[in-house]
């Protein structure tokens, strides 16, 4: 299962609608992740599910550390070089394309289960 909120829904929608800029979208995004990921541990905790303590932290520094490398380099773009209008629209973009290939794939999966022939 993927989690489709902040990162690709709020993101999308907050350009789409063009009420916020892109660093602040950004902000709003992690926000909301984090949010998600904090309830989404509690829930695990309260009801004594094993959560594997050695690969959650590898995932957690490289998480850190490719969020830092991304800001970095999404600085970079926007603020230097002044890009934030092309930054969005590729975003968006490869979006576009995210949903569409997840959207294939799921019909894919839901005619391989219920046996729907083409």
């Amino acid at each position: 299962m993927a989690g489709l909120g902040g990162g690709i829904i709020i993101k999308a929608l907050r350009d789409f609608l063009n009420d916020y800029d892109l660093q602040t979208i950004g902000v709003l995004s992690a926000a909301t992740v984090l949010a998600m990921a904090t309830v989404s541990l509690i829930k695990l905790r309260i009801s004594n599910v094993r959560i594997d303590k050695e690969n959650g932290f590898i995932i957690a520094i490289g998480s850190i550390l490719g969020g830092v490398i991304g800001k970095w380099i999404f600085n970079i773009l926007v603020l230097e070089m002044g890009l934030d209008q092309l930054i969005g629209k590729i975003q968006s973009s490869i979006l576009a394309i995210l949903l569409n290939v997840i959207f294939i794939i799921v019909i894919i999966i839901l005619m391989n289960v219920y046996n729907v022939i083409m």
